[in-house]
């Protein structure tokens, strides 16, 4: 008589799934048969999730704990000889305070451990194990990797003293731009070393993006080992199909103050203060705005004018041309980099030449950061890493020279405006 494992709940075909893929890959289950003393939790607190355990005392006296983890007993049980690696996943109830309820609740919790000598061909089964697992689920995944090497690497190059790392670490895990440029300052940091390390929040996406960018910012050997090694897991990974992310979470998921921080965007009509171009750009700010005006190429023409940098606008820039009041908003925007920018047909009342030269400042000065530009001039598209075109509710995507050869539409729209005279 044959089981149907159809008959068994989605958790249950789940938990047989893994174990079937688990134990394929050389895994031996791990069954905690019994309670840990409470003191194994007491000393290794910061590896749980909350340090709030239930506790009871055994029939000899003992203070023991049920079950808040089960790692830390793989860890004190598992003893590897030298050079040896142990392989062990484990299906278990563990119980842990509930945020929403307020009190614990009972886990089924499945997971993977390897001990002892973990080398890069044990790392890479790993992670594709995670990949795997999430597959089984058969639900969308997004699988999220980062690299311990790579940041450790950045704060040597930078000189990061060793006390300010673990600030900065957490400061890091929030994700917002603004306080990790003041922690990056009080460790004493100069201002490219901050920037350098605000940089790491724009390394995140899909794997074909953002490792490319995260080669580009190596500074040593420990750097580039990293990248090496996340290289590596790109072929493997890309066969366990879902959606691989560097370091990345979905926008939607995060609370508004933290897309706040990431998020930068220029719309189509800019919003001006009644104040001078030098708080429009500054945003009460120290440093000098004229850089980022000559990025737009406005700082001839406020440098003309009589009072300069302390020329009042007016209400929404009443007092200004179209297209300086567009150049205006869009050097704010430089002025306070975000991971991500969002600028929306920021050039339409520039003629072309001023047009590309402002283009060419914009890929130097957001080099470190995603740039979305939505436009409907496609002559500067081909310095574009990725086009999406929009046409009847339909979207393609592709590199500029793909969409010529695919998109009868975008390569004749294409033509035309390369043919205009600037």
């Amino acid at each position: 008589m044959e089981f149907d494992l159809a008959r068994l709940q989605p958790k249950e075909r789940a938990s047989f799934a893994l174990r079937a893929l688990y134990e394929a890959a050389g895994c031996r289950k791990y069954h905690m048969g019994r309670f840990e003393e409470y003191g194994l939790y007491q000393e290794n607190r910061s590896f749980l999730s909350s340090e709030q355990v239930i506790t009871f005392t055994d029939l000899d006296g003992r203070l023991l704990a049920l079950k808040p983890d089960v790692t830390l007993s793989i860890a004190k049980t598992a003893q590897p000889a030298p050079g040896e690696t142990l392989k062990y996943y484990y299906h278990e109830n563990v119980y842990r305070p509930s945020a929403e309820s307020h009190t614990f609740k009972e886990i089924s919790q499945m997971g993977l451990e390897l001990l002892g000598e973990v080398k890069e061909p044990e790392v890479r089964q790993t992670v594709c194990l995670a990949a795997q697992s999430l597959e089984q689920m058969g639900q969308p995944w997004v699988l999220e990797i980062s690299h311990m090497g790579y940041l450790f690497g950045l704060f040597d190059a930078l000189g990061v003293p060793e006390a300010a790392r673990p600030g900065l670490l957490e400061t890091l895990r929030a994700k917002n731009i603004h306080e990790l440029r003041a922690a990056a300052k009080a460790a004493g940091l100069s201002d490219a070393d901050a920037n350098a390390l605000t940089a790491l929040l724009s390394l995140s996406g899909e794997y074909a993006v953002a490792l490319p960018k995260a080669a580009a910012l190596c500074r040593n050997t420990r750097m580039e080992a990293a990248v090496a090694e996340l290289n590596a897991l790109a072929e493997p990974l890309a066969k366990a199909g879902g959606s691989i992310r560097l370091d990345g979470r979905e926008l939607a998921e995060l609370p508004q103050w933290e897309r706040t921080g990431l998020v930068g965007y220029l719309g189509h009509d800019p919003e001006l203060f009644s104040g001078t171009i030098r708080e429009n750009v500054l945003l009460g700010d120290t440093g000098d705005p004229m850089d980022y005006l000559r990025a737009v190429c406005l700082d001839g023409e406020v440098a003309a004018m009589t009072e300069g940098l302390e020329t009042r606008v007016g209400t929404g820039g009443v007092r200004l041309s179209g297209g300086q009041a567009q150049r205006l908003a869009l050097a704010r925007t430089l002025a306070h980099q975000r991971p991500l920018l969002i600028l929306d047909d920021p050039f339409s009342a520039l003629d072309r030449a001023t047009e590309t030269e402002i283009f060419a400042h914009l890929r130097r000065l957001a080099a470190d950061s995603v740039v979305i530009l939505i436009s409907h001039r496609l002559y500067l598209f081909p310095e574009l890493d990725r086009v999406i075109w929009l046409e009847n509710g339909e979207a393609k995507v592709g590199t500029h020279e793909e969409l010529e050869g695919n998109t009868p539409d975008y390569a004749a729209q294409f033509d035309a405006q390369r043919g205009e005279q600037p």
